[in-house]
């Protein structure tokens, strides 16, 4: 009887074990651990309530190769043992639309964002020249030799002090949309920093106080810390790079708020933008307001307003957009990064990319909700009842998945059908979807420019109790534009 029973429960054992490794794909290792902290697990018996124990309905006896047929017929089939109490958990779905009140942290990877830091070093190697700074008190032995020989002057001649060519000034764009990138503005101050190539580096995070011609911009290295005027980090010298990190979509950049400061520091230091969006979503960003020039040099360490524009393709400059700040434009990839390199050092066979600046801002792209959209497309003085309203929401709605499926890589839109199942869409809730089920396909799907495509479709909208709205991509042809929150 007992080998009956032990031979019974190991089977009972190896069907679990089939089961946790075929349907569950669990390892050994984990298979061991489950069944190990199986054995361990003892009742917990409530002091308010009796304790309740389930019982399984007993499985079915299985034949004993050991015995006859006839002879276990008339024994009666063991007892199966008590079951273990199980705990009676409900997981209610959360209601589409709502945050929920507390969350626990989840640690998620954070790659990096720059793929090969001495890459991007290498692309700068133009820029990465000594230049003299002054005499030094160490002797030029070969100098002096050579002098005392032609001259008969037993003068000394002093080495010169060298130092690097330039200082970076890196200012990170502060608004809601920048959140996606906030791992390369990190990853790049990083890699200036510890190649040490340059005098110095400065970093600034940027922020507008106010709209319009009334604004004022702030830098700040820290948030407790009193914050700077863009004047007071001009150096006249001509040996300070400005590297404006941004994405170009936020308010300020549209309403004209930031022009004063590009075409102060344009005049007197080399000034750059680098952008975090790809090339193909340039226009669709508020450097799409100015106007699209190629640009070369043939001065080492030019500023600004002592580059050459070229027109691009057939248009034709006017003599007036070529009294307009220029401004440069580079994006994270290696082979931008060399060209304006190469332009900024006076390489004259090199062209850059860039934008003519607009003489003011103009309309900023605002949020609407669907119903809103609807119900200003729809006759104000016509009757129209929630059917109406309904039906011209839908074709609101359809027309911007159309637009976005026309507009957007195929990332993009794989990462949007993903996104679809979640009842709420946050940042982090994009991050996991994307690095669990796009994580294995393509190089670009791990970079954060399809979640940024998502979050400035306007496909999103924003909840009630989520104060700050991200960046907007202007679209042409569209009088309205949706945030993407």
């Amino acid at each position: 009887m007992a080998e009956r029973e032990r031979v019974t429960g190991s089977s009972r054992v190896d069907k679990l074990i089939s089961l946790l490794a075929d349907q569950e794909k669990l390892s050994n290792l984990e298979i061991a651990e489950a069944l190990w902290l199986s054995l361990r697990i003892e009742p917990t018996p409530s002091e308010s309530q009796p304790e309740t124990v389930e019982r399984l309905p007993a499985p079915p006896v299985e034949p004993d190769i050991f015995t006859s047929p006839d002879s276990d017929q008339d024994e009666e089939p063991p007892a199966p043992p008590p079951s273990q109490p199980r705990a009676e958990l409900s997981v209610s779905a959360p209601e589409v639309g709502v945050l929920p009140a507390k969350a626990l942290p989840v640690w998620i990877a954070d790659p990096s964002l720059l793929k090969d830091p001495l890459v991007v070093m290498k692309a700068l190697k133009p820029l990465l020249m000594q230049v003299d700074a002054g005499a030094s008190h160490r002797l030029n032995e070969r100098a002096t030799v050579d002098g005392i020989a032609r001259t008969q002057l037993w003068l000394p001649v002093m080495e010169s002090e060298t130092e690097p060519w330039f200082d970076i000034l890196l200012v990170v764009d502060g608004s809601s949309s920048m959140q996606l990138w906030q791992r390369l503005a990190d990853d790049l101050a990083r890699t200036l920093r510890r190649y040490g190539a340059f005098r110095d580096l400065q970093v600034f995070d940027l922020a507008v106080v106010g709209e319009g011609a009334s604004a004022m911009v702030q830098l700040s290295t820290h948030p407790e810390r009193p914050s700077h005027r863009p004047t007071e980090l001009i150096d006249k010298n001509g040996q300070r790079i400005a590297i404006i990190l941004s994405d170009c979509t936020a308010t300020y950049w549209w309403d004209g708020a930031l022009l004063p400061m590009l075409r102060e520091w344009a005049a007197v230091m080399p000034t750059v933008v680098w952008q975090v969006l790809p090339a193909w979503m340039r226009g669709r960003t508020a450097l799409g307001r100015g106007t699209a020039v190629a640009l070369s040099n043939g001065m080492p360490g030019a500023i600004n307003r002592q580059l050459d524009v070229l027109a691009v393709g057939t248009d034709e400059l006017s003599p007036g957009a070529k009294a307009r700040a220029r401004i440069p434009v580079v994006t994270s990839e290696p082979d931008d990064l060399y060209n304006w390199s190469l332009m900024l050092s006076g390489d004259r066979r090199e062209l850059t990319p860039g934008y003519l600046l607009p003489q003011s801002g103009g309309p900023v792209p605002k949020a609407k909700s669907l119903e809103a959209l609807a119900r200003e497309q729809l006759d104000a003085d016509q009757q129209y009842d929630s059917a109406a309203l309904e039906a011209q929401i839908t074709r609101i709605a359809q027309a911007r998945i159309e637009r976005f499926l026309q507009l957007s890589s195929p990332s993009a839109q794989r990462l949007v059908m993903l996104l679809a199942a979640a009842p709420v869409i946050t940042l982090p809730v994009m991050r996991l979807i994307r690095d669990a089920m796009m994580g294995s396909g393509r190089p670009d799907e791990r970079s954060p420019v399809p979640v940024a495509e998502v979050f400035l479709s306007g496909l999103l909208q924003k909840l009630p109790e989520q104060e700050i709205a991200l960046g907007e991509l202007g679209e042409p042809g569209l009088e309205e534009q949706t945030a993407a929150d």
